[in-house]
C-alpha cells in the first residue's frame, strides 16, 4: 500500500517523514534525520537551563525557562517512545495495508473508509490548531522588528526573545543568529508533537474501524445466510452461522491483535508525558498568580495552559473511542439471531462474549487509562482544584519569595498527581475484582 500517495495517510506519512519516524522508511537516512532534530532541541534546551541556573532564586524567570523546557522534553519523549518502538510501528503500519488490501465486501471498505477520513480530519484539525498556535506565539518576540520597518521611530524598539536563554556571547549583536536558533528549535518541537499524535489517533481510528465491521458482520450473520438451512440440528456441512462465526472470530482476533500492539508501543510514553504535562499546568497556574494585573502575560498564561489541556484531550479522546468501540461489540452479539443457531454455533457465541467483556484499552504504563473520563476526574477537577489551592494559598500574599517555595509546590503537585493515579488505579482494580 502506498501511504504517500493515499488519500487518507498522505498527511500523515509526510508529517513522520519530514522528522524521520516513519516507520516504512529506509534505515540510511532517517537516524541521521532524528540525531539533526534531537540534537538541535537539546541545545535550544540547554541554553535555557543555563539561563536558569544563573537566575536561581528568580522565580519568574525559572519559572518562564522551566515551561518551553518541559514542551521540548516532552516531545523528545514522544520521538524518543517511536524510535525504540519502530519495528512494532512497522508492524502496525504493515497491518494497516494488508487489512485494505484483504477487504472485498464494499460495506466493509466503506466502513473502513469512514473511521479512515475521521483520523484525516482529526490530523488536519489538530495540526492546524497548533501550527496556528505556534504561529502567534512566534510573531510576538518579532513584533517590534516589524514595527521598526512598518511605523518606524526615533530610536529602535526595544528587541524581545522567544526564551529567556544565556548563549555567552553578545545577545544584541547576535539577535537574528539566536532568532533562528530558537524558532527552529520550537517548529521542530510542534512538528513532533502533530506527527507523532496525529499518527496515534490514526491508528486507533483504524482499529475502531476494525472492530466496527466485526460488529456488523455479527449484526448480519442471520441476514446473509440460507434460510433454510437456519435452525438448531442442521449438519456442520450446512451450517452457514457457524462458518461465518469462525470467520467473525479471526476478524475480531486479528482487531485485538492490532490493539494490544498499538498500546504496547505508545504505553509507557504517555505515562511521562502525563507527568510532563501535569507539571507543566501546575507551573502555569503558579506563574499565572504572580502575573495578576498584567493582561497581556496573563492571555499568554493561559493560551499555554489551554494547549496543555488538549493536549491530554486529544491523547485521551482516541482512547475513548477505542473503549466504546470495542464494548458495542457485545451488543452486536445480541442482534445476530443467536436464538435460532445451531449448539455448535451457540458456544462460539460464547467465545465472542468472552472477548468482548473486557474492552479494549490504550493505558499509561498499565497505570492510567486514557479516556475521558480519566481525562475529567485527573485534569479538569485537579486544574479547579489547584487553582482554588493556589487562590488560597498563604504564598501568594509572599509572592514566591525564593526559589524554594517554586520546587516545594512543584514537588506537592506531583505527588497530588500521583495520589489521583493510584486511585484511579485501584477503581479500576476493584471494579475488575467485582
Amino acid at each position: 500500500m502506498d501511504f504517500y500517495n493515499n488519500q487518507y495517510y498522505r498527511n500523515n506519512a509526510i508529517l513522520l517523514t519530514c522528522i524521520g519516524q516513519w516507520p516504512q522508511q529506509s534505515d540510511r537516512w532517517h537516524h541521521l534525520q532524528q540525531f539533526f532534530i534531537h540534537t538541535h532541541i537539546l541545545t535550544v534546551m540547554v541554553v535555557q537551563l543555563i539561563k536558569m541556573f544563573e537566575m536561581w532564586g528568580n522565580v519568574d524567570i525559572m519559572i518562564e525557562c522551566f515551561t518551553p523546557v518541559g514542551v521540548q522534553l516532552a516531545a523528545c519523549v514522544k520521538s524518543i517512545n517511536c524510535m525504540l518502538n519502530c519495528h512494532k510501528l512497522r508492524k502496525l503500519v504493515d497491518h494497516i495495508g494488508n487489512d485494505w488490501a484483504s477487504l472485498k465486501d464494499q460495506r466493509e471498505i466503506h466502513i473502513l473508509r469512514r473511521f479512515a477520513n475521521d483520523g484525516r480530519i482529526m490530523t488536519l484539525a489538530y495540526a492546524i490548531f497548533l501550527f496556528g498556535s505556534m504561529m502567534v506565539y512566534l510573531l510576538i518576540p518579532l513584533m517590534p522588528p516589524i514595527l521598526d520597518v512598518i511605523l518606524p521611530l526615533n530610536a529602535s524598539r526595544q528587541r524581545k526573545y522567544l526564551y529567556h536563554t544565556e548563549y555567552y556571547v553578545d545577545s544584541e549583536s547576535n539577535y537574528y543568529w539566536i532568532v533562528l536558533h530558537t524558532y527552529s528549535g520550537t517548529i521542530l518541537t510542534i512538528w513532533t508533537v502533530v506527527s507523532v499524535d496525529t499518527m496515534y489517533a490514526t491508528y486507533v481510528q483504524h482499529a475502531c474501524g476494525l472492530m466496527e465491521i466485526d460488529s456488523e458482520r455479527l449484526k448480519n450473520t442471520s441476514e446473509n445466510v440460507n434460510g433454510m438451512h437456519f435452525g438448531s440440528e442442521v449438519s456442520i456441512q450446512y451450517d452457514d452461522q457457524y462458518r461465518e462465526l469462525i470467520n467473525c472470530i479471526k476478524k475480531h482476533q486479528r482487531a485485538i491483535k492490532f490493539a494490544v500492539l498499538l498500546e504496547s508501543c505508545y504505553s509507557n510514553g504517555f505515562l511521562l508525558q502525563l507527568g510532563i504535562s501535569m507539571a507543566l499546568i501546575s507551573v502555569s497556574l503558579l506563574q499565572l498568580l504572580t502575573k495578576m494585573g498584567q493582561y497581556d502575560e496573563m492571555y499568554r498564561i493561559l493560551q499555554f495552559t489551554a494547549a496543555q489541556l488538549f493536549h491530554i484531550f486529544f491523547n485521551s479522546w482516541p482512547g475513548q473511542k477505542l473503549i466504546d468501540q470495542s464494548t458495542i461489540l457485545s451488543e452486536s452479539v445480541y442482534f445476530s439471531g443467536w436464538q435460532g443457531f445451531s449448539l455448535r454455533s451457540k458456544h462460539l457465541i460464547k467465545i465472542v462474549m468472552l472477548s468482548a467483556a473486557m474492552p479494549l484499552k490504550i493505558t499509561a504504563a498499565k497505570f492510567y487509562d486514557m479516556s475521558m473520563e480519566n481525562f475529567g476526574m485527573v485534569c479538569i477537577d485537579d486544574f479547579l482544584f489547584r487553582t482554588e489551592y493556589f487562590t488560597r494559598s498563604s504564598c501568594v500574599n509572599n509572592d514566591f519569595a525564593g526559589s524554594s517555595d517554586f520546587f516545594v509546590v512543584l514537588h506537592c503537585s506531583f505527588i497530588d498527581d500521583m495520589n489521583l493515579f493510584t486511585i484511579q488505579n485501584r477503581n479500576f482494580v476493584t471494579s475488575a475484582i467485582e
